[in-house]
């Protein structure tokens, strides 16, 4: 008190202003760590920042129209939540570890009209503006705390896997194998890619269909953890283009030295195949290239060890709560993370 009537910044006001006049957003990754990040942290950070750069490569180079145009969650999340995310995946790791929450300052400092807004209503009524306040706050917590048990939960998976790459590959090719020796391929197609879109809502439908009826987490741990991160459902007219998405995998399956597989079926039946097929054959075309090229830009990007990966994330993220600790405010250590991924 006798420090701030003198004039004198108070201790934890400088050590901030420091933080931010050492810690530049372009600055090398070797200040990065010594600034902002503990001793222990480097090795973690170094790893992460290695992972998000060859995801954003691949994703940048990739063959497929859609994948090229994605954005990682780590770029679509405000810098002030990534330490909130952190928390939910930390508290996974160790339940020691409190959940942060976001405050509404920090989303009025990012979304400035949802601030006015607070300002307008509290010019009139405090106790409305009160409600508006808690509404943002608990409609964020919500959006965080979705992105933050998806992360955790595809941790989890990939802590049980120790090459996911063969896993993938391994996964594909059973699905394959059972649609291609089905009685009914273009159905049997459909059904399997409704059923992990289902799982993704945890619905209770069994089907009928012995090949869907084996799709579980248990059996296809990575298709059933990937579809949790497809936000539209699935086109009703997708089995118009069974063959063409069947020769597709086909296709990446044999480029990644898969040969012990059978043919994909080569045609499709049906009124509306029918008409794609006559009216609009570039779609058919699109999706022959697209599919080999989505399955292989996934395969790019899928760690090496599940298990190492896994625990590197943590780490990371047990490193960023140490900071949260020590009084570095939320949009601080997303700022310097987000910056390190560019480099």
């Amino acid at each position: 008190m006798e420090n701030e009537l003198a004039g004198e910044i108070p201790r934890s006001e400088r050590k901030e202003d420091t933080l931010n006049h050492r810690t530049q957003k372009n600055a090398p990754l070797s200040e990065i760590s010594q600034t902002i990040l503990p001793p222990d942290t480097e090795p973690s950070l170094s790893f992460i920042r290695d992972e998000i750069t060859k995801i954003q490569k691949e994703l940048a180079q990739s063959d497929s129209h859609f994948l090229k145009k994605r954005k990682l969650p780590i770029e679509r999340v405000p810098s002030f939540a990534l330490p909130i995310v952190g928390s939910i995946v930390a508290n996974r790791h160790d339940s020691s570890i409190s959940i942060l929450s976001p405050k509404a300052e920090e989303i009025f400092d990012m979304k400035r009209w949802i601030g006015w807004v607070y300002s307008f209503l509290h010019f009139f009524s405090a106790t409305l503006a009160t409600w508006f306040k808690s509404s943002v706050e608990e409609k964020a917590t919500k959006k965080v705390d979705v992105i933050g048990n998806k992360i955790a939960n595809s941790l989890d998976m990939l802590a049980g896997i120790h090459d996911p790459k063969k896993e993938f590959i391994t996964e594909l090719t059973k699905l394959y194998q059972g649609i291609t020796e089905s009685k009914s391929p273009q159905r049997s197609m459909y059904s399997a890619f409704v059923r992990l879109n289902d799982l993704k809502r945890n619905s209770d439908w069994v089907p009928n269909d012995p090949l869907v009826s084996s799709i579980t987490p248990e059996n296809y741990p990575l298709l059933v953890d990937a579809m949790q991160y497809r936000k539209k459902p699935l086109s009703p007219y997708m089995s118009v283009a069974m063959p063409e998405i069947m020769k597709g995998i086909e296709t990446f399956l044999r480029s990644n030295n898969v040969t012990d597989i059978n043919p994909a079926p080569s045609s499709g039946k049906g009124f509306g195949r029918f008409l794609v097929k006559n009216l609009v054959p570039r779609k058919l075309d699109f999706v022959s290239h697209e599919v080999p090229a989505a399955f292989q830009t996934v395969f790019n990007v899928l760690p090496q060890n599940g298990s190492d990966f896994t625990k590197s994330v943590y780490s990371f993220a047990n490193n960023m709560m140490s900071l949260k600790n020590e009084g570095i405010s939320n949009k601080t250590i997303g700022d310097k993370v987000i910056s390190s991924h560019h480099l």
